[in-house]
Parts: C-alpha cells; structure tokens; sequence
C-alpha cells in the first residue's frame, strides 16, 4: 500500500475524521448501508476516495472494540484487530511479567494494546507487525497517546531486523496469527504465523518469553513442556493460554476478580459417588477446565465427582463461595434423561422461565431443550443438569447457590 494513505493512517488527527464518519453513518439509521456508504464517500478528503472500505473498516472495527469492552481513550482499531486484540486489562496483567526490563521485543502487535501495557513496564519495546495498515494504525494510536518508547517494525517474522532486536532485548511477547491466508482459524500452534517452535528456540539470554496461544489449541507436548502455562479467566470465560519461560506463573488466574490458583500435591483420592439430594455440586471455572487440573482442583476443595470423565465435583458440605466455582444445591436427581418426566418435575417445582438447562458428557442440546418446556408464570429459577454418570445419564435438578 502507498505510503502516503500510510502515513494517514498514522496521523494523529485520524481520530476526528472516524468519529466524524460515525455520525454519518448513524444519521442514516443503519450500520453500513448503501445510502451511508455514498455519504461517507461524499464528505472525506480525496486521499481516501480509493480507500473508502478501510475508512469504515475502521468506523465499524471502533464500534466493535467498544462493545467487547476493549475501548481506550484515542484508540482506533479494525473488524479484525478488535475481535484479536488482548482485553486491556488482561493486557495489563501480562505485562506486570516484564516490569523492570529494558527491551522487549514483541511479534504480532495487532492493534497494540498488549504494545501499551508493555511500554508502561519496561524501557523500550521494538514491536513486529507484517500488515501495512495494522501497523499504521497503531502508530496512530501510539502517537494520539504520548507513547514515545515504542518502535514499530513492519515486517514478517523471522525478519533480519527481528534477530537484531533479540541481539539487544531481554524479553519477547508474541501473539502469533492463529489464521491462514485464508482467514481460517488455525488450532495447532504449529499451525501459526509465526509458529511456537520459533519462540521456544529464543535466545537463552532472554529474562522472560511469553506466548499467547488459544486456550484449547493443540501444542506439541515437547514444545508444551519447556513452557509453564497459565490459563486466563474472564468473568465466566477462559479467553487465553500463555505460555511462559522464566515466569513463576499460576495455572490459572482470573484477571477481572485478581484471583489466582496453583494446583498442590495431595493424597486425596477422588472418587465417583451416586449425587444425592442436598450435595452441592461444583463446576470449575472455564479457566480451570480448559487447564486440565480439574482433578487437583477436586482435591482443593475435598470433592469427589460424579464421574471421572465429566467437570462435575460432588460435597457433602457446602464448600463456600469462590470466584474459582460455581455451586449448585441438588434438590431432586433422576436416573436418565425424558423430557416428559422433565416437563413434569418443573411443574412440581414450579420452576419459571429463567430457569438454566446445563449439560456435561451428553450430547442434547441446552437451548432446544428449553424452549420444549413449560414454565410457571413468575416462577423462581432453577438449574436443570444433565450429566453422563458411571452406568447411565442423569437429570439433575439444583438451585444455585451465592
């Protein structure tokens, strides 16, 4: 792309010509339709009359930051930058790791958030971007921001300018593209752009290396092993696995609640038993499930389970409140799954609308479920819990707890 429409991507003005282009396409009711298009082509300067679809790239890209709770103050992003980009405050988490060093180099900038809570801890960050106009844009958002310690390379990596900038840094983040050219979602980390295989061959002399990969992506379990995981939670979600080298990292931290959980060895034996009215029944965090130490998480809180195979736990007493759980009192337990008899449970429990459909192990679906039943008018709510057991599917009836 010519460097001209480049460099006014990076201005720091940008910013008003988007807003101005938002009230346009808001004054014409609609998200982007042909008449809005042709208002928007209308009232901008002639150097973007050949980039039209980017400018509303960036219009509705903006937009999207702000509903998924990614907007900063003079920030701009793209449709794909926003969905890619690292929560701000996740972001701010994962740079506490690199506090105190001087150079870090970064790989995958994106939107570059991540690149902003990285020049708050550290000296210097050299960050990699192989696209023209994500790069651009982020420069525009560095410049709009006062960050002035940031130097952004636009270059795909491995780059020469990549293996001179590791000469002289201490740390690297990286958040390699999980998408091909194509724009197909890659779920092995061999798969990525960069691949991981790259970062675990980074230099020795290197203080911290952290990678960002999906939290149910594939690793090579030689690469997995010269790495710590810790797996992000957010609100209900696990958003992101990072794999660390030189960090002490928890296996799970729940960044919005600042709660974090390492498993410990234990004696404990974790067994199946028959759930039983009055058992309160736990269900891990996402974060906690997608880590695969549901297990030592049992053992933590003195659970048994319904059956090994699914993310239930069984107390006899309730365990209390954490952020790392959920909690469910069983009021009635029936053996198999007939949504006759469920229908008929309902009424007697006079159960309402808002009453949640939950499933583990079976293959039913929660929603279609729901919308086959009848509920009571103003009727308080309940859980419904269908779960795999040892010798057959069960139907679980609870109310949750805290």
């Amino acid at each position: 792309m010519e460097e001209t429409f480049l460099n006014e991507l990076r201005r720091p003005d940008l910013i008003d010509l988007i807003e101005s282009m938002s009230a346009i396409v808001d004054a014409h009711g609609t998200d982007l339709g042909p008449s809005a298009v042709e208002a928007v082509r209308r009232a901008v300067p002639a150097v973007w009359q050949q980039h039209i679809p980017t400018l509303l790239d960036i219009v509705m890209g903006t937009r999207r930051a702000a509903r998924l709770g990614k907007h900063v103050d003079g920030w701009l992003f793209t449709e794909t930058s926003s969905q890619q980009a690292t929560h701000p405050s996740i972001a701010e988490y994962h740079a506490t790791r690199f506090s105190g060093c001087r150079h870090v180099v970064e790989v995958c900038q994106g939107a570059g958030l991540d690149t902003r809570a990285l020049a708050r801890a550290c000296d210097t960050v050299t960050s990699f971007e192989a696209d023209a106009v994500t790069a651009a844009i982020a420069q525009g958002n560095f410049a709009r921001t006062g960050i002035t310690n940031v130097s952004v390379v636009c270059a795909h990596v491995p780059h020469e300018q990549y293996r001179q900038a590791l000469a002289t840094a201490d740390a690297v983040w990286a958040d390699p593209s999980r998408r091909d050219s194509r724009a197909t979602r890659q779920r092995r980390g061999g798969s990525y752009d960069p691949p991981i295989a790259l970062f675990t061959n980074a230099p020795s002399h290197l203080r911290v290396v952290g990678v960002k990969v999906g939290p149910g992506d594939e690793i090579d379990s030689e690469i997995a092993r010269a790495f710590t995981s810790e797996y992000i939670g957010w609100r209900d979600e696990c958003r992101e696995r990072v794999l660390w080298r030189g960090v002490d990292a928890p296996a799970v931290a729940l960044v919005d609640v600042g709660t974090e959980w390492r498993p410990h060895e234990s004696s404990y034996a974790v067994v199946p038993v028959d759930p039983q009215p009055d058992m309160v029944l736990v269900e891990p965090h996402a974060a906690i499930m997608a880590s695969g130490k549901v297990t030592a998480y049992f053992r933590h809180i003195g659970a048994a389970v319904i059956d090994h195979r699914i993310g239930y736990g069984l107390c006899a007493a309730d365990p209390g409140a954490s952020a790392l759980h959920r909690r469910f009192r069983l009021v009635q337990v029936e053996h198999g799954i007939d949504a006759k008899r469920i229908q008929r449970q309902i009424r007697l429990l006079g159960w309402g609308r808002s009453t949640e459909v939950k499933k583990r192990g079976v293959d039913i679906e929660p929603m279609t479920l729901h919308r086959s039943l009848d509920f009571a008018p103003d009727g308080p709510a309940g859980v419904i819990l269908l779960a795999r057991g040892p010798a057959s599917r069960l139907t679980l009836y609870a109310v949750r707890l805290g």
